[in-house]
Formats: C-alpha cells, structure tokens, sequence
C-alpha cells in the first residue's frame, strides 16, 4: 500500500469515528488504476451494541469523601449546603432538583430525597422520612443528569450528602 493510500485510509476511518462514534470501521477503496481518482469507496461498519448496564452508577459513591464538618454555605431561601452539594451543583446538572427540594415545604425534621433513572433522560424525584414513610413522589422529571442516582438529605434548613449527615 503506497504512503498516500494509507494516509486516506486512515483520515476516512477518523471521519467515520467522528460522524458515526464508532469504534470499529474498515474501508475498502477501489482505484481507478490510470486516472488517480477514488472510484468506489465500500465502508464496512462493525459495531458492538452493548446491553445497558444494570449496576447503577450513583453520585453519592463519587462524592463520599466527605469525612470530616466544613464551612457550610449559603444559599437560597436561608437554607445551607454543605461542600458536597455545592460540588455536584458546580459538577452536574441538577440546580433545578435542588431548588424543587428547597421550595418543598418541610413536612419532616429530617427527609431523605432520591433523585433516580427511570429512563433514558427520565428520573423519578421521591422523599420518605428517617422512618421511611413516602411522602414525595414525581416521575418522568426530565433531566441531563449523568448519574442513575443521588440521595440528599434535607434537614431543617440545611441540604447534605448521606456521608455528611452525621456531621451537622
């Protein structure tokens, strides 16, 4: 294979991991032998579909280091967040479900809110008590959130991760 046949070849199998996201592709290239143009360019696609994964992938197993009180910090309607959830507020898209939290009128001293997958881009938004009574529950919220899960805790006028609870 000449320099410049190869270099084709590999600029065509870029453009189809570009166009298409694929991992695997190969081209055949048929060239008419006495005028250097391409005359017949063949692609051959492989793809794997994986199945969707049944381990769920939660934030709160990303953002457990919090071992230890910091500063909490202000927020809207006097209420406070702790490190954690000012992370994943800089880190995810989930400003909307915070602020769905925070404007709930507290039924309980402390509540535990689970913001879960249901679908592709469909979560379920649902709230128990300590004691497991549930008290919230809102499917098919649509959102861009990359995780399958988050549990946040909401006490009196303070919003933490589940590792964070003991803390304040």
């Amino acid at each position: 294979m000449k320099f410049w046949h190869k270099k084709l070849y590999y600029k065509t199998k870029g453009l189809v991991y570009l166009l298409f996201g694929l991992s695997t592709a190969s081209l055949t290239i048929d060239i008419a032998p006495r005028f250097f143009y391409v005359h017949n360019i063949t692609f051959t696609i492989k793809t794997s579909m994986k199945k969707l994964s049944k381990i769920r992938s939660s934030a709160n197993n990303l953002y457990d280091f919090y071992k230890y009180p910091l500063d909490l910090i202000k927020y809207k309607n006097s209420f406070k967040i702790t490190q954690g959830i000012q992370d994943i507020l800089l880190e995810e898209d989930i400003e909307p479900i915070i602020k769905m939290i925070i404007n709930h009128k507290r039924i309980f001293k402390v509540e535990v809110w689970k913001f879960s997958r249901s679908g592709q881009n469909l979560f379920t938004l649902s709230a128990k008590n300590k004691s497991g009574l549930q008290f919230v529950d809102i499917p098919n919220l649509t959102s861009g959130f990359f995780f399958d899960d988050i549990c946040i805790i909401k006490k009196s006028q303070l919003l933490c991760l589940p590792v964070e609870e003991e803390l304040y």
